[in-house]
């Protein structure tokens, strides 16, 4: 996992490599960036966008493991909208720019994160119809 979870305190790792498996099984392009990572899915016009991206400790000016769900590369108005609410609906999450929803990740909020990666998996559905 590029190191990733080196970086993730051990409480989380198997939570991401959950995230990681998920998304092969998805057929999602996983995304190695510098720092984290992002999922990627082809929308219905054969576009690649990002649909979320984790974060390990001391990144973003963070010192706690985040995740994102994020709707900026989505084409239609009216399905942005909806997915980033559903995004905002999950427990803990907060606004962050205009397109993001950002989750500060502990051992204590994993299932408010799986929720948010629910939205994922249900987005990549949507858009690739």
């Amino acid at each position: 996992m590029h190191g990733f979870t080196d970086k993730c305190p051990e409480n989380l790792k198997e939570f991401f490599e959950g995230v990681i498996s998920k998304a092969e099984e998805q057929g999602m392009q996983i995304y190695w960036g510098r720092k984290g990572f992002s999922l990627r899915a082809r929308d219905n016009t054969d576009n690649m966008i990002s649909l979320f991206y984790g974060f390990p400790p001391g990144t973003n000016e963070r010192d706690i493991t985040h995740i994102q769900g994020y709707v900026g590369g989505i084409e239609d108005e009216v399905v942005r909208v909806e997915i980033q609410r559903k995004f905002l609906n999950v427990k803990g999450t907060t606004a962050q720019g205009k397109y993001t929803a950002n989750l500060n990740l502990t051992a204590d909020n994993l299932d408010a994160a799986e929720e948010l990666l629910q939205v994922v998996w249900d987005a990549k559905e949507e858009l690739g119809k």
